[in-house]
């Protein structure tokens, strides 16, 4: 006959008491005959930055393209933008040199999003606190664009998928401290925000921002060209005085004297001064660029300012009023209007002025300001936003006043203004103070993009992210390539780069217009060579979690972690001596330097009475699997008992060996309920020896 127990916890290493004891027979047998319970098992793929050598870190690592744009990210930028999570007390990890980046051992974790409540860089012990994450290769990619581009906002933006697996407990803290290199502890914080969602997209969220331009230090201009002013007087490197010659006209543009506005939030300012009298104006010719023409605009043989007035399409207008007071008024764009002289009828070009009055009084010192800024992009036509200021600063700031906004549709998008000034023919006014944000270099590319791409850089370029090997030194382009493809960003199977009709862009992915754009890229992280983390039974963050051994990054705790998920799970009663019976892990002798094929001992069957199989193939995302098992075959383990003896509890674990360390690792946590079901019986009384060796 035999005997049927079954043991019931919500933990899986436990002690199971019986209410009335129970008597084992000698020689007894036990086996576990079935068993349901749900296990947590985080999945956690780990990418890891290749190992990137000084020389190579110059070279760009992946470049990108926005709307004709083009940025080369370099390793070291990569670098830069990680290392301004650090420094700024944003991420977790303190990773000071590029050495450590480019070890080849730093660790992205896609699918766990980590948030700890961390104590302030200098504050003391237990006071002020703060959110620290651990950077995931989205925040420090978006973070390298951002800083490569002029005029456009990058922010991350990944996808994930919302898991329905394990969840986390943050009963105990994280006690290493992180140490920064002061050797200052100043991370001890426990988690507030764990995040086991599965990263699916890559993305970025690109944003027109034209306020960093309109920011940057101007540049002062001067009217150094003698051909570009007529009947005016470069008084001062960037001053100029009227004269009373006849009206006075000056251009500047990029040929004659230099003058290149950026149109992504550039601007040009001066400051008025009406001494001599009349009527005195400056703005934009939007016409382009005049060249060596210049004195063909002067033909009319106009004696006034108002005679030449219809060359400016957006600018300022300064007369003084009644009382003698200097006053500003808005020209915006030109008009045709009917008239007759008494012999033919004409149509002059008039000047149109918002409103039709002067509507500023201007103060001494004052300086009007013009700024440019692209709009939409639609069926390719683009968009200039033309603000007019005035303030009292030299150069243009928030604070100061903004007086009138107007905008011009052009076929294109390229936008060359010429500079006008003109005044009466009177002795003495003066605009003084000037200065622009000349163009750069990225908006010229933009510019000549959207000049020659069909339907306004709307083509399947607008953006692009592209991995570049070009120039690498005796570099493992092999593991540089997966690092890219387990992002997503690489089409082709080696590292000789297609041509461009060849290669997949990714630019497909993007959403939304010019001044707001969402690209999104699946990744393929599961399907790289890079390790995949297992934690099995085990929800305490705090466990899973640990500070390296110089205290500078957040890494998972190896003593909970598995790269290969085992086979089966066993089931152990440790309070039963089993018969033992050592076996030798395979392998042979360990190789010098290191611990493959490591050789070790494992008892095979020690206290356990039966094993639990894993469904291998099919955990693939953290969750908290059931594991339901009947073995067909009952095979029992013999206790060593010549005599029958009582028992009155059962120590009972679940565990796994290590399968690189054969190290028995026991689960920590389950979800629900435990059911273990035992059958002892009572086996053969084994044979007495037939030899002379008899005890001493």
């Amino acid at each position: 006959m035999s005997l049927n127990i079954e043991t019931t916890s919500d933990k899986p290493n436990f002690i199971n008491y019986f209410s009335d004891p129970l008597t084992l027979p000698q020689y007894a047998n036990v086996v576990l005959t079935k068993t349901n319970l749900s296990v947590p098992i985080i999945v956690s793929p780990l990418v890891r930055m290749p190992l990137i050598s000084v020389a190579n870190r110059v070279h760009t690592a992946i470049q990108v393209g926005i709307d004709g744009v083009v940025g080369n990210i370099t390793w070291t930028d990569l670098y830069t933008a990680a290392n301004w999570y650090f420094v700024n007390n944003y991420g977790l990890d303190r990773i000071d040199t590029a050495a450590k980046f480019f070890s080849g051992t730093y660790e992205f974790v896609p699918n766990q999003q980590i948030v700890l409540n961390c104590i302030d860089e200098g504050a003391a012990l237990g006071t002020a606190t703060s959110n620290k994450m651990k950077v995931g290769f989205n925040q420090i990619l978006a973070k390298a664009i951002n800083d490569k581009f002029l005029f456009y906002n990058v922010e991350p933006a990944p996808t994930y998928k919302k898991a329905e697996g394990v969840d986390i407990s943050f009963t105990n803290r994280i006690t290493t401290p992180l140490i920064d290199a002061g050797g200052v502890n100043n991370i001890t914080g426990f988690a507030t925000d764990y995040n086991d969602d599965i990263l699916t997209e890559l993305g970025l969220n690109i944003a027109y921002d034209s306020a960093s331009i309109t920011a940057t230090t101007p540049t002062d201009f001067n009217w150094s060209a003698a051909s570009s002013l007529t009947n005016w007087t470069r008084t001062g490197a960037d001053i100029i005085t009227s004269a009373v010659a006849g009206v006075n006209v000056a251009f500047a543009t990029q040929h004659g004297t230099p003058f290149s506005i950026d149109p992504n939030g550039g601007w040009v300012g001066t400051v008025p001064t009406l001494a001599g009298g009349g009527t005195m104006a400056y703005g934009l010719s939007l016409s382009g660029e005049f060249g060596g023409w210049d004195n063909n605009f002067l033909s009319g043989g106009g004696t006034t300012c108002d005679d030449y007035i219809n060359l400016i399409d957006i600018g300022w207008k300064f007369k003084a009023n009644a009382n003698g007071t200097t006053c500003a008024q808005i020209i915006d764009s030109k008009t045709d209007n009917a008239a007759y002289t008494g012999a033919a009828a004409t149509l002059p070009q008039i000047p149109i002025t918002e409103p039709p009055h002067l509507v500023h009084i201007a103060t001494a010192g004052e300086k009007f300001f013009i700024h440019i800024k692209r709009g939409a992009i639609v069926n390719g036509t683009t968009e200039f936003i033309f603000s007019l200021f005035s303030g009292t600063a030299a150069i243009l700031e928030t604070t100061d006043n903004l007086i009138y906004v107007c905008k011009r549709t052009f076929a294109g998008g390229s936008l060359r203004p010429t500079l006008v000034a003109l005044s009466d023919n009177v002795l003495g006014n003066i605009l003084s103070g000037w200065n622009y944000i000349p163009i750069t270099t990225q908006s010229l590319e933009q510019g000549d993009y959207f000049q020659t791409t069909p339907y306004g850089g709307t083509s399947n370029r607008s953006v692009y992210l592209e991995p570049k090997y070009t120039g690498l030194v005796a570099a493992p382009t092999d593991i540089i390539m997966n690092f890219w493809r387990s992002w997503g960003l690489i089409s082709y199977e080696n590292a000789v780069i297609p041509t461009a009709d060849q290669r997949r862009y990714f630019t497909n992915k993007s959403t939304g217009t010019h001044l707001l754009r969402t690209f999104k890229n699946p990744v393929n992280i599961l399907n790289t060579s890079f390790n995949v983390n297992y934690i099995i039974g085990q929800n305490d963050i705090s466990k899973i979690w640990s500070v390296d051994d110089t205290g500078v990054e957040l890494i998972m705790n190896q003593d909970f972690t598995v790269s290969n998920l085992p086979a089966v799970l066993h089931v152990s009663i440790d309070n039963l001596d089993l018969k033992n019976f050592n076996g030798t892990l395979l392998g042979g002798a360990a190789p010098t330097g290191g611990n493959t094929g490591q050789t070790g001992q494992r008892p095979s069957v020690d206290r356990t009475i039966g094993t639990i199989p894993l469904p291998t193939n099919t955990i693939i995302a953290s969750d908290n699997y059931l594991l339901q098992y009947e073995p067909l075959n009952l095979i029992y383990r013999p206790i060593n008992n010549p005599i029958s003896f009582t028992i009155n509890q059962l120590q009972v674990g679940i565990f796994y060996y290590d399968f690189l360390t054969n190290i028995r690792q026991n689960l920590n946590a389950i979800e629900g309920i435990c059911n273990l079901e035992l059958n002892i019986k009572q086996g053969f009384t084994p044979k007495k020896p037939q030899n002379n060796l008899l005890p001493y």
